[in-house]
């Protein structure tokens, strides 16, 4: 039996779909569908568009996946945006790549190490994180503080301001090709440093990337680590498949 999945960007530009595109085709993710969609009516961000922009539409597009023959649906971020406030209303699984990595790395035995991103100013509509205290308080609303090694934080560089505005305008994949090497280069970098700690200093038996632009990118950081890397949106996307199938 193949799984439907649904991933929705919460975004208003495809920019990053070639890259998540890839991240799931490498996977080989037998028995699992999974297509990829953006937001209708949101601007175009390169990253997290702020709540007040996108969350109608987010819901909207959500709802409309179990008529459209859906199994379960993936909001690709790893803040889990209106995953809380859809699930109840939605006919089938609706999940979140936070949620997916805690309940993967309990089902594994362990505690999690997550490594998330400090992101420069945000744009006009943007919403980037400049603390970790979001994924904190997303981790105690799953009711999963227990499960945590710990949380540490990387810097991917990045273009900002007119910068960005002006890549994000005329030249999208040139875009996503430098947001890509930034966020490569902070995983295998920092990133590796870090998560070595949260194994080593605080016993951390899986490791978390908090943001499915990571997606793909930690081939690298798996190989050098001896305890499962979780790739954010390949977990989300194989989890919401058992639930779907599940609920069926």
């Amino acid at each position: 039996m193949t799984a439907r999945v649904l991933v929705v960007s919460p975004s208003g530009t495809s920019m990053h779909n070639p890259t998540m595109r890839a991240a799931l085709d490498r996977a080989a993710l037998p028995g699992i569908e999974a297509d990829i969609v953006n937001l209708d009516g949101v601007p175009a961000t390169a990253f997290l568009p702020h709540a007040s922009v996108y969350h109608d539409a987010l819901l909207s597009r959500v709802l409309r996946a179990a008529d459209e023959g859906y199994d379960a649906v993936v909001v690709s971020c790893a803040a889990d945006p209106a995953v809380a406030i859809a699930r109840p209303i939605s006919r089938i699984p609706i999940v979140g790549p936070m949620e997916a990595a805690l309940h993967t790395s309990a089902s594994l035995g362990g505690r999690l190490g997550i490594i998330t991103a400090k992101l420069r100013p945000a744009g006009e509509f943007e919403s980037q994180p400049t603390t970790v205290n979001w994924a904190r308080e997303l981790i105690h609303n799953y009711g999963f503080t227990h499960r945590i090694a710990g949380i540490r934080s990387v810097r991917p560089a990045h273009p900002d301001g007119a910068d960005m505005q002006a890549l994000l305008d005329d030249d999208p994949e040139r875009l996503r090709i430098i947001l890509c090497d930034g966020l490569a280069d902070a995983a295998n970098g920092e990133g590796l440093g870090l998560a070595r700690d949260l194994i080593e200093q605080d016993d951390a038996t899986e490791i978390f990337f908090a943001c499915t632009e990571w997606s793909g990118l930690l081939d690298a950081v798996r190989t050098e680590l001896p305890v499962p890397v979780l790739d954010p949106l390949v977990t989300a996307v194989r989890y919401a498949a058992m639930l779907g199938l599940a609920a069926k």
